[in-house]
């Protein structure tokens, strides 16, 4: 739980900040007490990570990073409204279950010290999260690429029901779902081929190319959504709900209305339900803005891209360019973040290398 309250953060905001802050310190721990606002399946958790992202302004009491366990007294856990919808028939994938995002109450709640991975290092603050969450990307990025796999899938086959797959223009068209999963599982294969092992003993997929096919998904994926929708038409939208299909009044109907190139009109109906949930849905659409805003959004991913040590102008890349160009290596101060961020960052061969 990283997330600080969207409160005044204006020049001039004036309130007191309901943001989880140190009020107490001793000898056994730190006693905080605020908000943390967003946490997805914390209802579920044992344990909770307490973080936070820098941002200008940020006071050092605010700066906490530790772990406590949910039942901790002081500890109130306060979902919002779910989104699961019991008709499984109809609703095939918001019948699954739901995240569940929520937010944490801490009361004046003791951490003790050896719950505690750091505290008021406003400069510290900015390098953690990217890099603890490093590991946490990649799976994201998979997840990325198993969804680009699942909308080709989707394209493909209503294309094919609807007897349009043949059609040159729509083939054009499909080709762009191709490219997406392409791209995007690319990817995960190229950030597992230049992974290396930190000085912890941890794999690690290479950041870099983690968060490019993540910016990269995150660009197109709205694009993507509205295509595949635009070919599928008002398939999407309307179709026989189960009761009805089994109306025989109705199905007499309704069933040359669905009936298509290949395949029966079922299944047309159970495609037109999984993209209706996925992408037409308050199920869905809580999908899309988590994955606009799961442990960083585009801008910020660009951002901390360029967080990276070796992204300077006495770069490697910056270096090749020079040389090339008969310049002699530019005198940039390059480290200036600690050795253990650098080590994280790049295996010790790419770190050091000379183009």
């Amino acid at each position: 739980m990283f997330i600080d309250p969207q409160t005044d953060r204006s020049e001039h905001g004036s309130a007191a900040s309901p943001a989880l802050t140190i009020v107490d310190e001793n000898d056994e721990g730190i006693l905080v007490r605020g908000v943390k606002p967003v946490g997805t399946s914390a209802a579920f958790a044992q344990w909770l990570h307490l973080g936070v992202f820098f941002r200008p302004g940020l006071p050092p009491d605010q700066v906490i990073f530790g772990v406590i366990p949910t039942n901790t007294p002081g500890v109130t856990i306060v979902a919002r409204e779910a989104y699961v919808n019991d008709d499984a028939a109809n609703h095939p994938l918001a019948a699954m279950g739901d995240e569940l995002d929520c937010a944490a109450i801490i009361e004046d709640v003791l951490i003790p010290w050896d719950c505690v991975f750091h505290v008021r290092n406003v400069e510290h603050a900015v390098l953690y999260p990217i890099r603890v969450f490093d590991w946490h990307q990649y799976y994201i990025l998979v997840r990325a690429a198993v969804r680009a796999e699942l909308m080709l899938g989707l394209a493909m086959a209503m294309a094919d029901s609807l007897g349009t797959f043949q059609i040159p223009e729509v083939k054009v068209r499909l080709a762009k779902f191709i490219e997406f999963h392409s791209i995007l599982r690319a990817s995960v294969v190229a950030s597992e081929e230049f992974g290396f092992i930190t000085p912890g003993g941890q794999f690690k997929p290479d950041p870099q190319t983690v968060d490019t096919g993540r910016a990269y998904y995150l660009e197109h994926y709205p694009a993507m959504i509205q295509e595949l929708l635009d070919l599928c038409g008002r398939v999407a939208l309307m179709y026989p709900s189960e009761g009805q299909w089994h109306d025989e009044k109705l199905r007499k109907w309704m069933e040359p209305t669905v009936t298509g190139a290949h395949g029966n009109g079922y299944d047309r109906i159970k495609m037109a339900r999984v993209i209706h949930d996925l992408f037409l849905t308050e199920w869905g659409t809580r999908q899309q803005m988590f994955d606009n805003f799961q442990a960083t959004p585009l801008r910020m991913i660009r951002f901390l891209n360029m967080m990276r040590w070796y992204q300077t102008p006495a770069g490697e890349a910056v270096d090749f360019a020079r040389q090339l160009c008969g310049i002699e290596a530019a005198d940039t101060e390059t480290d200036a973040q600690p050795d253990y961020i650098k080590r994280i960052d790049r295996p010790a061969n790419l770190a050091s290398a000379t183009p």
